[in-house]
């Protein structure tokens, strides 16, 4: 697994990772990167750049890019919540949670 940073998926500088394992049954649900003061840095950088890009687009293009991200969301709902499951021990009925409504569904 990489971490989101300044719109490039990468491991941490330090390349330290840590397993995540189940609260449930302790299997194994995967790997994330820890970071450490040089990706938050890098992170803050990323932010501020997005924070001036974001400024300068319209609103009806930021709407748009929201509207698809809560598509794939909904797309992806499924697998979400089965990693939010084993990954948290909540129960699979709450980390479905509830589906947004609107747009003809």
């Amino acid at each position: 697994m990489e971490m989101l940073v300044g719109g490039k998926w990468c491991g941490a500088v330090g390349g330290a990772t840590e397993e995540v394992r189940s609260p449930f049954d302790g299997h194994l649900v995967g790997s994330v990167p820890v970071g450490g003061v040089e990706d938050a840095a890098a992170a803050i950088d990323g932010a501020v750049v997005a924070a001036r890009v974001q400024r300068e687009t319209p609103a009806y293009e930021r709407f748009a890019v929201l509207l698809r991200a809560a598509d794939l969301a909904d797309e992806r709902a499924e697998d979400i919540a089965q990693t939010l499951s084993a990954e948290s021990g909540k129960p699979i009925s709450e980390a479905r949670g509830v589906r947004r409504v609107g747009r003809g569904r």
